[in-house]
């Protein structure tokens, strides 16, 4: 129950899928999205009167204001309305594609970053590998250890994070099955080789309770340099490793 509330006690729940749609009397036609003020023919906007039947990731359902399902989730309502064949109705028809066209737009970007990813094969003249057994045969053709050695710093910091189970014990109940894979990088300081074990969340059941993770934005740092620099205060920057096994994950993996 704590889990899902914030300290001012509002309940956060994820959504699962839209159900159904309803309008009410108060909902303008199409024939009243048109109106004419001073000889000008604009169109009216407006939500006004659409409700959505959402079903939430703990099994409850509820009624929610369209109004505020699309600025929530613009993508999930937009592509509920093009199944639903109501994406002409006044409602939906004046934001609806641009969503989807925005959409369409970030997924292409997505894929050519993917592209550009995959081909980049080199950083800093140094070459930058994508499998572990390519990374461990260049320190054997240069007759060095520097990646062999990032990998095994890297193992260290983090096996204080598993629990190795002894043979023949069976994975305890609600433990789900993920893949790993490493990140391979080169550090701009002095070159050295960075070696970065992750898991595949992706394969990953969503949890019931809010699980989003609170990061700094860009405003927030902006705002914090000015300050300092207003009241003539010296900034010193510090990188903490591996402070992430320390926290309690929700996730059982």
């Amino acid at each position: 129950m704590y889990a899902q509330c914030d300290p001012n006690g509002n309940e956060y729940v994820l959504l699962d899928e839209l159900i159904d749609v309803k309008r009410t009397d108060d909902a303008l036609t199409l024939d009243q999205q048109k109106i004419t003020v001073h000889g000008t023919t604009r169109q009216r906007n407006s939500t006004k009167g659409w409700f959505i039947c959402c079903k939430w990731k703990d099994g409850s359902t509820s009624w929610e204001k369209l109004s505020d399902l699309k600025e929530s989730h613009p993508v999930q309502v937009a592509e509920f309305a093009i199944q639903m064949g109501i994406a002409l109705e006044l409602g939906f028809n004046w934001w609806v594609f641009c969503v989807l066209k925005k959409r369409d737009a970030i997924i292409l970007l997505v894929k050519q970053c993917q592209v550009k990813y995959l081909k980049k094969t080199h950083k800093y003249s140094h070459p930058l590998l994508k499998l572990v057994d390519n990374a461990l045969s260049i320190d054997r053709r240069s007759g060095s250890t520097l990646w062999a050695d990032a990998i095994a710093k890297e193992k260290k910091n983090v096996r204080v994070a598993f629990n190795a189970l002894e043979d023949g014990r069976n994975v305890p109940h609600g433990f789900q099955f993920v893949k790993c894979h490493m990140i391979f990088d080169i550090k701009m300081e002095d070159f050295c080789c960075k070696a970065c074990p992750v898991a595949d969340g992706h394969m990953t059941n969503v949890p019931a309770t809010y699980t989003c993770v609170s990061v700094v934005t860009c405003e927030t740092v902006h705002i914090a340099l000015m300050l300092a620099a207003l009241n003539l205060l010296e900034v010193m920057m510090a990188d903490i490793m591996n402070t992430y096994i320390t926290a309690l994950c929700k996730e059982k993996l």
